[in-house]
């Protein structure tokens, strides 16, 4: 009788301990980033090193479809537009990935009356990127258009450049924001580069940098006025709030810039000292690519 006793006392402190480890996932730190966005209250966890989300984080995926089944307790998960599907079950461990078994190291389980699965699993397995962000704690996951990548990575300037701008954009601030209305919306590349480049729209400059088949937002600013020489010539003169690590290329620019209130795009070239020279200026349909191509700057470097 005392053996029996200490053993129930034994498994007592086990379960104890295990409950414990999950409680202290639960309130871990953990952000999550969807489609470019920053995401709250969807409350991740984590167990056994993976990384679980309630199915309804993943319905925030352009073009991800989300089916629950109680019965069975089955998710299903389709990217229509990659054509693959995914069916876990609430403590299986295999999961079917285009009716393939895949064994998961986590299953999806149930918790607090929300069914959580796998993120990354999920989220590879649908052809979606996830990126882990150790400095801000932060899960990234976004989809991926296989043809804009492609189309990216050409030699072609002009190309990997329209293409640059229908990535997905990675943004993991909450938006800056000015008073002023803006009727133009201008886009400007270093000369001879598709993979970084800046926004200017409203008076907020946003400076972008192409890794991970995503355009990463890593600094934002406000236009405010310039203490001397122009912080980025031609392009921002100085700064009045601002978010993430400053730009330090200050070399020659290409621009283009959407007139939409007229319906026409401006393109040119910007030099090392903010001077600009219009090449042309032509009309443009709402939804179209602003890109021109510019004989001075014709070249992927």
């Amino acid at each position: 009788m005392k053996k029996r006793t200490r053993i129930i006392a034994v498994l007592s402190v086990l379960l104890a301990a295990c409950q414990a480890h999950i409680a202290f996932a639960d309130a871990s730190d953990l952000n999550l980033n969807v489609n470019g966005r920053m995401l709250t209250g969807q409350n991740p966890i984590v167990v056994n090193d993976t990384t679980l989300v309630p199915i309804r984080t993943l319905s925030f995926l352009s073009d991800v479809y989300v089916n629950w089944e109680p019965a069975t307790k089955t998710v299903t998960l389709t990217n229509r537009t990659a054509h693959q599907t995914v069916q876990v079950v609430a403590g299986q461990k295999t999961a079917l990935v285009n009716q393939v078994p895949v064994v998961l190291n986590t299953p999806a389980h149930i918790q607090n009356g929300s069914v959580y699965v796998p993120l990354r699993f999920i989220g590879e397995s649908l052809h979606a990127k996830v990126v882990w962000d150790q400095a801000i704690k932060t899960v990234v996951i976004y989809p991926v258009d296989k043809a804009v990548t492609e189309a990216y990575r050409s030699s072609k300037l002009v190309d990997s450049r329209i293409a640059a701008l229908k990535l997905v954009r990675v943004e993991m601030n909450e938006r800056l924001f000015t008073t002023d209305e803006g009727h133009v919306t201008g886009y400007y590349f270093p000369t001879g580069k598709s993979n970084s480049f800046f926004i200017v729209n409203q008076g907020v400059v946003s400076y972008y940098e192409v890794r991970n088949d995503a355009a990463w937002k890593t600094w934002e600013a406000t236009s405010g006025e310039s203490t001397g020489k122009e912080l980025i010539p031609g392009i921002i003169a100085g700064v009045d709030q601002e978010w993430g690590t400053r730009p330090t290329y200050k070399g020659t620019f290409s621009y283009f810039w959407d007139l939409w209130m007229q319906g026409q795009v401006s393109y040119g070239v910007i030099d090392s000292k903010g001077e600009m020279k219009e090449l042309g200026i032509g009309n443009s349909k709402a939804g179209a690519t602003v890109i021109r191509e510019i004989p001075q700057d014709n070249t992927k470097k």
